[in-house]
């Protein structure tokens, strides 16, 4: 997490992505709301968590098989975690994201992940740290 801190601090408003069509306020607060979801700060349906259950196996294991360089560009994104405001408050999300990184980076134990079910802290922690780093490399910080 010490690694993601680092390079966000780096990152300014200003900066442009490679790819996609958030700007760098709502990237940051995209983060965010990905760490809300996976600390269950937001409510999932229970039809999604039903087939997340189900499909995560598979999910997961894809996922985490690929690079953050390799990761899938331009995915659908879950409604609650997306972000279509362009006028966020950059300085505020940007500290809330080193907050956040480092409630996760804290986590131990067993997570009551939405999607996943119970699964280890170290799981929540890759798929977090795979995540933003994903969309730091979609800003050039990684």
């Amino acid at each position: 997490m010490n690694r993601l801190i680092i390079n966000l601090k780096d990152l300014k408003k200003e900066d442009l992505p490679k790819w996609g069509k958030m700007n760098a306020s709502q990237m940051v607060n995209h983060c965010n709301l990905f760490i809300d979801l996976y600390v269950n700060k937001i409510e999932v349906p229970w039809l999604m968590r039903a087939i997340s259950r189900l499909l995560s196996p598979i999910f997961i294991k894809y996922i985490l098989s690929k690079d953050y360089t390799q990761a899938p560009k331009n995915l659908r994104t879950y409604s609650k975690i997306k972000v279509d405001n362009p006028s966020i408050d950059f300085d505020a999300e940007k500290q809330k994201l080193i907050e956040q990184l480092n409630l996760i980076d804290n986590l131990e134990g067993k997570v009551n992940h939405p999607l996943y079910g119970k699964v280890n802290a170290d799981l929540v922690k890759k798929l977090v740290v795979h995540h933003t780093s994903h969309h730091f490399h979609q800003f050039g910080l990684m």
